[in-house]
């Protein structure tokens, strides 16, 4: 919950505008208003003026999609950190798109790896019956026995005494 001033082109929480029609007459009065909030979803907020009724107010441009607040703070601490210093919703909304494209880029290549690995593993009871010298760790040959014989003691090794 956040108490904020209505100004001329809507209501600005978080470096993201809001409209709704009942701002102009807020607006006229210059009353205070109460904004709350889901950190999951900043698209809507819910404003009120005097506790007890909520409207519920959107996005000042509509073509903008669902935002979350950790979003939206990740895309602001980006941008500090390239300098820029006067932040505006357009560089929020186009590091939010920014941040969006390296998560889906590096979700396409785990999943790549991951089918890699997934058809090394199938690869490698018949890479073994080509190449028997090929020594593959025990994670990808199935069925193996481990290098490791856990049932005999274990080697002494002789050292200096300290």
């Amino acid at each position: 919950m956040t108490y904020r001033t209505v100004q001329s082109n809507g209501l600005t929480l978080f470096y993201l505008r809001y409209w709704h029609p009942i701002f102009a007459a807020w607006r006229a009065t210059k009353q205070k208003v109460i904004a709350r909030y889901h950190p999951e979803d900043l698209s809507r907020i819910f404003v009120s003026v005097d506790g007890k009724h909520f409207v519920e107010a959107t996005f000042a441009d509509l073509r903008r999609g669902r935002v979350s607040l950790w979003e939206q703070r990740s895309a602001l601490r980006s941008l500090r950190t390239q300098g820029k210093e006067f932040v505006t919703e357009a560089k929020v909304f186009d590091a939010i798109d920014e941040q969006r494209r390296i998560v889906s880029r590096a979700r396409s290549q785990t999943l790549g790896a991951n089918r890699q690995g997934e058809a090394l593993k199938e690869l490698a009871p018949q890479i073994l019956g080509e190449a028997p010298n090929l020594v593959l760790p025990n994670a990808l040959v199935k069925g193996s026995e481990p290098a490791v014989d856990y049932n005999k003691p274990p080697s002494v090794f002789n050292v200096e005494p300290l």
